[in-house]
């Protein structure tokens, strides 16, 4: 099964599993300049999402880990075709009321399903979008997704992290679900100076879980697309890890 990623922006990327289905996440997609005000701050975004919409309509399963602006959108909930199937963080079901076949998932769910001859089973890990217990309360739960995909013999894997520190919990948790063939992982190290900082990964977290799971392949993103994102490619790269352009198929081995 060939499987390839299209990194749009941000938080927002394309899987093709060989020419029949798509998985995307988090469409966050409106343009450069745009303001986004958090509780504490205001980001811009400094880099554009790059797609051509006729993409975005082919997506067969949307993934949708939590409803911060930098995530979803209106852009993004436009870009969203009404026949997809959507599985989201529970906040932000009430965006999808015009969309036929929303899921809502909580931490620990699994939902199974069937597309094309593809079975697909995706299981929302726990992601702690804080580094101390009274952050991640202010913050809500955040979904990070564990997905196997499974076509006659064939078997992909994927463990997209969202926005979430190390923690040892998810390392176990994702470690008992078997090996990754595929780690997608949200970096930006978010307010590392700041009360319960970073809210996300930064370059050593990200070393520091990849020790651990052992994923045969990783691609970081959330990088550096938005002002309030500290991370810089050369962190990225310095620690051995690629940055993948936006815009452009790659083939994951």
């Amino acid at each position: 099964m060939e499987m390839q990623f299209y990194h749009v922006g941000g938080a927002c990327f394309v899987l093709k599993m060989d020419q029949d289905l798509l998985i995307s996440c988090d469409p966050a997609l409106s343009p450069v300049g745009t303001e986004y005000q958090f509780k504490s701050f205001t980001s811009v975004r400094v880099r554009p999402p790059i797609y051509e919409q006729e993409l975005l309509d082919q997506v067969n399963i949307w993934l949708i880990t939590h409803v911060h602006e930098d995530h979803i959108d209106d852009s993004g909930i436009r870009s969203i075709a009404e026949d997809s199937t959507i599985v989201t963080h529970k906040k932000a079901e009430a965006l999808f009321a015009n969309h036929k076949e929303v899921l809502t998932v909580d931490w620990n769910d699994t939902k199974v399903l069937n597309k094309d001859g593809y079975v697909i089973e995706v299981t929302t890990i726990p992601a702690y979008h804080g580094n101390n217990f009274i952050m991640r309360s202010m913050v809500g739960r955040v979904n990070g997704y564990f997905i196997r995909i499974t076509k006659g013999e064939e078997k992909r894997t994927i463990y997209i992290t969202s926005d979430t520190v190390f923690h040892p919990r998810i390392v176990n948790m994702v470690s008992e679900l078997g090996p990754i063939d595929l780690m997608i992982a949200n970096l930006g190290e978010v307010s590392p100076d700041k009360f319960g900082g970073p809210l996300t990964m930064s370059v050593v977290m990200l070393n520091r879980m990849v020790e651990q799971l052992k994923p045969s392949t990783v691609i970081p993103i959330h990088i550096n697309d938005f002002s309030h994102y500290t991370t810089t490619e050369d962190q990225v790269t310095g620690m051995g890890f690629n940055v993948v352009d936006q815009g452009l198929w790659i083939k994951v081995s």
